[in-house]
Formats: C-alpha cells, structure tokens, sequence
C-alpha cells in the first residue's frame, strides 16, 4: 500500500518528505513462489512501483524474517531510483515481528530512524 501510494503522488507531482519500509514484501505472490515477473491479480507487487517513487526510501527488514524472506528487502532496495537510495538497516538475527525487540535497550532503531528524518531535512534546506 506504502508503494502504490508514494508512486501514485509522485505521478501527481505531489511531493512526500520520505517514505519507510519496514519488512517490505516484493509483491504478495512472490512471498509464495520465486516468480521473476509480476503475475495478474498479485496484490501489492512493490517491486514494480518503487522505482517510480520520487523520494528518499529507507528499508528496514530482519535477516531471519520467516514471513516475508529477507531477499525481498533487498531486491526491493536495488529497485529504488539510485538518487532516492537512503542506506538500509538490515537487522541482524531479526525476524518479521521482532525487529523492534531486537534493538530494544540499544537504541539503534531510534537512531536510524531519526538519521532518515534529519536527511529528509538536508536534503529540503538544499532546495
């Protein structure tokens, strides 16, 4: 839904600050079967749609996802406008429902969180 919105504004010429991906799927068949190409009816195909966004995007995805594979975070990444490409934060040993708990006491997601909002703000003083 994030990609299918943020490509849609970016086609209006309606600018967003950024846009964070957290354990982004590549599209919802592909999280089933390892299809190279988006079939008909498969919802939510980001894979498509993210190299049309026009704005900073930071992946966020757990190596050990059991749900969405960790491979769609990366894909997913290489797909990004290589202008728009804000560093990922691959967290290690994470999976799909714990990457929160996993960086719990060290502060790391906050962190890279507000590391993304400040480069948004970089990048708009620089307008």
């Amino acid at each position: 839904v994030c990609c299918y919105l943020a490509e849609k504004l970016a086609k209006s010429n309606c600018r967003i600050g950024g846009v964070i991906l957290q354990s982004p799927l590549m599209s919802a068949y592909r999280v089933a079967f390892n299809f190279r190409f988006t079939m008909p009816g498969d919802r939510f195909s980001n894979i498509d749609k993210i190299g049309n966004i026009k704005s900073p995007i930071f992946i966020i995805h757990g190596t050990r996802d059991e749900v969405v594979p960790f491979w769609h975070g990366q894909e997913l990444y290489l797909a990004i406008a290589e202008e728009f490409q804000y560093k990922p934060f691959w967290v290690k040993d994470a999976g799909h429902n714990n990457i929160e708990l996993n960086c719990q006491g060290s502060g790391i997601l906050q962190n890279k969180l507000g590391d993304f909002i400040l480069h948004i703000k970089q990048l708009r003083k620089g307008e």
